[in-house]
């Protein structure tokens, strides 16, 4: 049930992340930088967002990492007995 949680809370973030990206992104990439052409503003819009996206995907790989690994500490615990 843990991982299900996580894996929705995923998916919203991600949208999240997406709509956040798509409606604020813009205004924080001009001020920052000041991209010659189109091209270079896209790619670095590209560039910022899919750091964004990886960041919340390293956090949920994270936290599955820390419940498996919890759960495996309790299944040797109670196998012990």
């Amino acid at each position: 049930m843990k991982y299900l949680i996580a894996t929705i809370i995923l998916v919203f973030s991600l949208f999240i992340g997406w709509f956040t990206s798509a409606k604020y992104l813009e205004p924080v990439i001009l001020s920052l930088f000041s991209p010659e052409t189109h091209d270079k503003y896209l790619d670095i819009w590209f560039s910022i967002f899919v750091a964004i996206e990886l960041i919340i995907i390293l956090i949920y790989m994270t936290y599955v990492y820390k419940v498996h690994k919890s759960n495996k500490h309790l299944t040797k615990s109670s196998s012990g007995r």
